[in-house]
């Protein structure tokens, strides 16, 4: 049981570590943004292609929601105690047929231009609390050169790739400081 708990403690601090790297030095919310440095955000996000990258977001995401909301209103059909298992099953059937719906809606509402103008909105003052206009200016200048489009063409890439750098240093080490508590050494 110790070493189990031990292997999740060190996948969970693994996992989690990338998040709590660098804590933000403000916090976005309690930021005022300037009419320049919204202007400027705006401009830096349009220049990342932060409205597509949201839609394709979105479409990712909505190729497993399917399935974990099937799975989520299946177990508490499952739990229920007042219903029948011929109830039960209704309920199921009800919720495969409805699915298709429930998803075209979602589909629709993530495409639509307010939900994209919120998702800018809600980013404004997280690069306004930390670029000042002029340098999300130049952040939009460099993200229309080639080297910025190439860099955004790899990001997602290069981001996957140094989780995995980082996790093959990182993964010898906890593992050995496990086996060392495990063995009480």
């Amino acid at each position: 049981m110790k070493k189990i708990v031990l292997a999740a403690a060190a996948s969970l601090a693994l996992y989690c570590a990338p998040a709590f790297a660098a804590a933000p030095e403000k916090s976005a919310a309690s930021v005022v943004v300037t009419p320049a440095q919204d202007k400027a955000a705006r401009a830096l996000l349009d220049s990342m292609g932060y409205r597509d990258q949201i839609r394709d977001e979105a479409q990712a995401m909505l190729s497993g929601v399917q399935v974990q909301i099937k799975r989520a209103a299946a177990a508490r059909i499952e739990a229920s105690k007042t219903l029948s298992v011929a109830q039960k099953n209704e309920a199921l059937d009800k919720v495969d047929k409805r699915m298709p719906g429930m998803i075209a809606n979602i589909e629709k509402s993530y495409a639509s231009a307010e939900f994209l103008d919120a998702m800018v909105a809600a980013q404004v003052p997280v690069y306004a609390s930390r670029f000042s206009a002029a340098e999300m200016d130049d952040l939009a200048a460099f993200n229309r050169t080639p080297v910025g489009v190439k860099m955004k063409q790899v990001t997602l890439e290069l981001s996957r790739a140094s989780i995995d750098a980082d996790q093959s240093v990182m993964m010898p080490r906890m593992m050995k400081l496990v086996e060392q508590v495990i063995s009480d050494k």
